[in-house]
């Protein structure tokens, strides 16, 4: 076992050297921001993109009808790197979007990093991180095992007591009400300098902690792996809490003074997993929506991946 572990690590570390000598060579491709608006980004985790959601489940998510009445340009279907959360925003942070970390690590590795918060940085922007993830060091907001970004933490993640947190409704749903209040607040302030709001929310990622509604679920589902016998409940489930944070998301844009002279983003990290078998490209396949001034629709078309939005928000 322990040579097993040595070849594992000893593999990771030649593909991180690589992986590094590659990133520093991308790290000379600049974000263009002209004239320095707000930017505030929501992450909503395992958001599948409205092709799917129609094509699977036949269901139109009128979330996209709300948005493009506030002129917001909406992806159809737009790819994510990966399907697992924290590679695919170290891939975004870092302005990569073709190499993805070893394991858990290196990727809160280079999120504490963060060539996009630092290039962002250089060009006057102040940073809010509401994340249960380290962010360019810029400290979770909340303790959540979900990701191993210590070795501490890593031998935690594997035991019960991890488990019997992520059995628990009070925890993640005082997450998203914490991510939710802060929010609120945050896109309220008068920043004496251009931000950038990066929020992410577990939500309609599982478990479908509420209904439609707000209410809490009496029974929510927390294992979506393809138990064929819950399938129609878990999708009932994933659709009505999708429906709620499609609430969260329109109440916080109304919160937001002279919204149209800002940047927005509201996307997912990857899609919609349930049912799906690994590699299954519709794992990727997530939700993604942008507003910014005098936005070129033609070159918006152009991103292929999540992870290429930074370098269009003119």
């Amino acid at each position: 076992m322990i040579i097993v572990n040595l070849i594992i690590g000893f593999d990771n570390f030649i593909k991180e050297t690589n992986h590094s000598t590659l990133k520093a060579k991308k790290d000379g491709q600049p974000i263009k921001i002209e004239h320095k608006k707000d930017i505030i980004w929501i992450l909503m985790d395992e958001y599948g993109a409205p092709s799917y959601l129609k094509n699977e489940f036949r269901f139109y998510n009128p979330l996209l009808d709300s948005l493009k009445k506030r002129r917001f340009f909406t992806f159809d279907s737009l790819a994510s790197r990966s399907d697992y959360t924290i590679y695919s925003l170290s891939s975004l942070f870092n302005l990569d979007d073709s190499i993805l970390p070893s394991n858990d690590m290196y990727a809160s590795l280079y999120l504490r990093k963060s060539t996009m918060v630092e290039q962002l940085k250089n060009l006057g922007y102040s940073f809010t991180n509401l994340d249960f993830i380290d962010i360019y060091n810029q400290h979770k907001i909340a303790k959540l095992p979900f990701f191993s970004d210590t070795y501490f933490s890593q031998i935690i993640n594997h035991t019960i007591f991890s488990k019997i947190i992520l059995s628990l409704i009070r925890p993640l749903d005082n997450y998203n009400n914490q991510v939710i209040a802060e929010l609120n607040n945050t896109v309220k302030n008068n920043y004496q300098k251009p931000n950038f709001t990066w929020a992410h929310l577990l939500i309609p990622h599982s478990p479908y902690l509420r209904n439609s509604d707000g209410e809490l679920n009496k029974n929510p589902i927390f294992n979506t792996s393809p138990i064929y016998t819950q399938k129609n409940e878990i999708i009932n489930q994933y659709l009505n809490y999708l429906l709620y944070g499609n609430a969260i998301i329109l109440k916080i844009l109304n919160q937001i003074p002279d919204w149209q002279n800002k940047i927005i983003i509201i996307s997912g990290d990857h899609g919609a997993r349930m049912f799906l078998k690994d590699g299954d490209p519709r794992r990727f396949a997530t939700f993604a929506a942008i507003y910014y001034p005098g936005m070129d629709t033609m070159e918006l078309k152009q991103i292929k991946y999540l992870q290429q939005i930074p370098f269009h928000l003119h």
